[in-house]
């Protein structure tokens, strides 16, 4: 274990795309463990310096910003403790406080090495690149068109198609950025529908990534006991209790009318190109077309706390 990385890694991208299902197949690894989405990233790294030692009022705002939030009632660790643990830390910096708590659930599951797997760190990557020097990121992507069907089943993004969308796409312009930046070495890209049809494949990658040995044990997630986290809302982990199968992916072909296709490529066209999704109107000629109908709706923005797609 010695010979290993114990270097923490991060699964961002997009909600709605895969990620608690990567995150069960990646924890079966017998030397890996990944919480359930901690989120404490994003308010601390706006109040308090990401590589500085921490006085004594930071880190008891850092505490405050940790355990105010919902997601701290999925760990073990008691307030208390917590508290009294970061107050002992001799000259702290922020990855010190944090580590309190990636430690100690690592430690719970025996495990050598923690990760993360909170989809909305993607956009903050950069912050997290200069707290943990030595990190990696998997982004996580699917088919910009079964995420919206799915914000809009769930009522995520709004009543408009291009509200649904909107989401994805901030996300895949924010990993373009990453990409063509200092992070581009750092950065794997994993499709959804690799990871759903070619799972062995994909999985292998990942751990080639991050250093690690693949283990047949991994594909087998579906055998594990879930964590409470994931069977509490049954409507947004629907598929947890199984393995997926190939119609989990392109479920927009026949799910998704002609009319709301359109509309979706429309505003998406671009970022699936990019994302190498085939297009159904890809032709030059349907150009014009799109511009007027990104024009007519783009007036209708979706809620501020929806973009991004960090729901």
């Amino acid at each position: 274990m010695g010979s290993k990385s114990d270097s923490p890694f991060f699964v961002v991208g997009c909600g709605r795309s895969g990620s608690t299902l990567l995150r069960l197949i990646l924890s079966r690894h017998s030397r890996l463990a990944i919480p359930p989405e901690t989120k404490f990233y994003l308010d601390l790294v706006k109040e308090l310096p990401l590589n500085e030692p921490l006085s004594a009022d930071q880190v008891l705002r850092a505490c405050d910003l940790i355990t105010d939030r919902e997601q701290w009632s999925d760990f073990k660790l008691s307030t208390a403790e917590f508290r009294s643990q970061a107050n002992a830390l001799k000259s702290p910096r922020l990855r010190d406080v944090m580590d309190l708590i990636y430690v100690d659930y690592r430690q719970s599951k025996g495990k050598a090495r923690w990760g993360d797997k909170t989809p909305g760190y993607i956009r903050i990557a950069s912050e997290l690149a200069e707290i943990y020097p030595e990190a990696k990121f998997i982004y996580l992507v699917r088919d910009g068109r079964d995420v919206a069907k799915s914000f809009h089943d769930l009522r995520w993004g709004g009543s408009w198609w291009h509200q649904c969308i909107a989401p994805w796409v901030d996300v895949a312009d924010v990993f373009a950025r990453h990409v063509k930046g200092p992070l581009g070495d750092r950065f794997l890209q994993v499709r959804y529908e690799d990871l759903v049809t070619q799972s062995e494949a994909c999985v292998r990658g990942i751990c080639e990534f991050l250093g690690e040995d693949f283990e047949p044990r991994m594909l087998d997630w579906a055998s594990d006991e879930k964590d409470p986290i994931e069977i509490r809302v049954p409507e947004i982990h629907k598929k947890i209790f199984r393995k997926p199968r190939p119609t989990d992916v392109n479920r927009w072909r026949s799910e998704l009318s002609r009319r709301q296709q359109w509309i979706v490529e429309s505003f998406a066209k671009r970022q699936l190109r990019a994302g190498g999704y085939p297009l159904l109107y890809a032709g030059r000629f349907w150009a014009p077309l799109m511009a007027l109908t990104r024009a007519a709706l783009s007036g209708l923005r979706a809620p501020s706390h929806i973009r991004g797609g960090f729901r």
